[in-house]
């Protein structure tokens, strides 16, 4: 597909179901805000304080545009 200068937006469009997934998310969701808090691609170089900053930018993009809020933190 990216051969032929397609991408996954071009290809699959509005109306296609796909799931989240863990890696999905993070890819596409929180490495891109992840990188522009702190400047670090890596998941692995960042510290707690930044977690926690970036889970708040996340947290408030799906309040404001989907009127979703994901608890953070493990479960106990």
């Amino acid at each position: 597909m990216a051969a032929s200068g397609y991408d996954m937006k071009t290809v699959i469009k509005e109306g296609v179901p796909i799931d989240p997934t863990m890696y999905l998310i993070k890819d596409y969701m929180w490495r891109p805000i992840q990188i522009a808090v702190t400047g670090v691609e890596s998941t692995r170089k960042i510290n707690p304080m930044e977690v926690n900053e970036i889970y708040e930018v996340l947290s408030r993009l799906l309040v404001e545009r989907f009127s979703v809020d994901v608890p953070f933190g493990r479960n106990k």
